[in-house]
Order: C-alpha cells, then structure tokens, then sequence
C-alpha cells in the first residue's frame, strides 16, 4: 500500500497533479471554488490534529523571533523585490511580485515544512502571525510603494482569517483531547500528510481552473509574454527562499531554518489571488495564478536539494 511508504517520497505527485489537474479540466474545477475557504480549514485542523498546540503557543511565545520572521515576510521581502525588479519587470508584472512577496505565510508551508522534517510548531506559528498581520502591512507596502490605497475592510478580514484559523483549532484540540482514541491519534499523525496533500492539490485545481483558459489563450498568441513572466516568476521564487533561509543565519539547525524560508517562499497564494481581483488590473490576478507553477517546481527542488544546506 502506497500509503505506507514515506509521504517525502511522493508528495510532489500531489503538486504535479494539481497544476495539471486545473489546466486540462478548468470547468469541473471551477463547480468548486465556494469551497477553497472550507479545503483550508479542513487542512489546518488536520494539521493541529499532528501537532501540539502547546508548542505552537511556546514558540509564539518567543515573540521577538516570531516577529522578526514576520517581519521579513511581510515587509523586508516585497521593499526587496520591488527594488530588485523595478528597473526591468512591466508595472504590472511588478504589482503582481510586490504582491506575492507582501502575502503572509500559507498553510501549506506548515505542511512541506513537516513532510520536510523541520520545526513544524515554528511553522505554524508564522503562520498564525502573519495571517493576522497583513491585513494591516499588505495596504502599507504599497500606499508606500507605489502610493496606491488598498481600501481593505481590516475588521472584516482580520475576522475572517481568525475564524479561518482558531475554528479549526479548537476543533481539533476537542477532537483530541475528548472524542478521538490514542490509536486513531496516531494513524492521523502517521498517515495525515496523505490526506493533507490530496486537499493541496485540489486546491491547487481549483484556483488554476479560474484562469487557465486565459493563460493557455495567451501562449497559442502570444507565447513569449508568458514565458518571460513565468522565468521572471522563478527568479523571485528563488529569491523568496534564499533570504527566507538565510535570513536566520544565526540559529544552527536546519529544521528551523526550514519554518522560516518556507513562510517565505510558500505563502498564501489563495488569498493572494482573491487580493488580485478585487483591487488590481485583471493581468495581476492571471499573474499571481501562474505563480502557483514556479511555487509547486521551488517547493520540489527545495525538497530535493535541502540536504545540501548549511
């Protein structure tokens, strides 16, 4: 049985699928996108179900870490890349990579973080902290940047992210503590990452359904716009977990260093994308979308090169 064998090992198939699965069948996918808010905090309760809030907490508690990592998330990285691309990228392409750089750590970082062996708790920590911060730092950087006002609803959404985050997790923490036995604990330790990845990839189809027609339509015309973008896309990626990985040179183990270059480089791309088409041109919201294609190969090449880091 496939699900015996080391999650590590395949996880990437559950990527590769996704990506294709949203560009071959958009329409099937697209029956679904009501549901992405919900995928996510089924993903979120697994993961809790994993891990110990009480290490969560412990290291949210370490507040000065915490918010140094939140701090080169959700503000050193877009001041970087927009100073990096600016002189080179279309206005556009450049909205579209402030905005990825800006977003706050996704979910599915906690979850490569653990498949990849590294401080999970930690992970999910950034996790929690970034998510409720950027409704505030999101609108600064680029009132900042590029003098434009992102008129955000921040108690609304504040609201939302919180309940998208706690509900899960005091479901979890029941679960654990009242219903579920020992045993079932244990196989949703072992075997949850199975179940976790398949809700990625379906993620993963759905938010690339939305706008793969457009992107396949725009390379049959005109294939060297998308191409361009998807290697400037790589590069940023690229970027993205160098000074996430590097930017804690201090601490001496690789695990930790893993939590916070993959808050980084993996962040959330679903609300990423919701951002795009509320407040930008139509061609940010297709950019961030192609986005998913150079965040699926890093996390990949990550997984494949990590045994080489310092």
């Amino acid at each position: 049985m496939i699900a015996k064998k080391p999650v590590d090992k395949y996880f990437h198939l559950y990527l590769i699928v996704g990506v294709i699965g949203g560009f071959l069948f958009p329409r099937f996918f697209n029956q679904f996108e009501g549901y992405v808010a919900n995928i996510l905090m089924l993903i979120i309760g697994l993961l809790f179900l994993k891990v110990d809030f009480v290490d969560v907490i412990t290291h949210i508690r370490n507040l000065p870490f915490v918010l140094y990592s939140a701090l080169i998330t959700l503000i050193v990285s877009p001041i970087l890349t927009f100073f990096v691309f600016k002189w080179f990228v279309p206005q556009e392409l450049l909205i579209a990579l402030v905005l990825l750089a800006a977003l706050p750590a996704g979910i599915t970082g906690a979850v490569i973080t653990d498949i990849m062996n590294g401080k999970t708790p930690l992970s999910l920590s950034i996790v929690i902290v970034t998510n409720l911060f950027c409704v505030c730092t999101i609108p600064f950087i680029f009132l900042v940047l590029f003098k434009t006002s992102i008129d955000l609803n921040y108690t609304n959404l504040a609201i939302d992210l919180a309940k998208m985050i706690f509900i899960p997790v005091i479901f979890a923490k029941v679960l654990k503590r009242y219903l579920l036995k020992d045993v079932i604990i244990g196989k949703i330790q072992r075997y949850g990452n199975w179940v976790i990845m398949g809700l990625v990839s379906m993620l993963l189809m759905i938010t690339i359904a939305f706008q793969s027609e457009n992107i396949l339509t725009n390379i049959k015309t005109d294939w060297v716009w998308p191409l361009q973008t998807l290697g400037i896309l790589f590069i940023a990626f690229f970027m993205f977990q160098i000074l996430g990985y590097f930017s804690v040179f201090w601490r001496e183990k690789r695990r930790g260093k893993f939590a916070v270059s993959n808050s980084v480089m993996i962040m959330n791309n679903f609300l990423g994308v919701l951002l795009a088409i509320a407040f930008f041109p139509a061609g940010v919201g297709t950019i961030v979308i192609m986005s998913f294609i150079p965040w699926t190969v890093m996390i990949m090449a990550k997984h494949w090169y990590k045994r080489y880091l310092p």
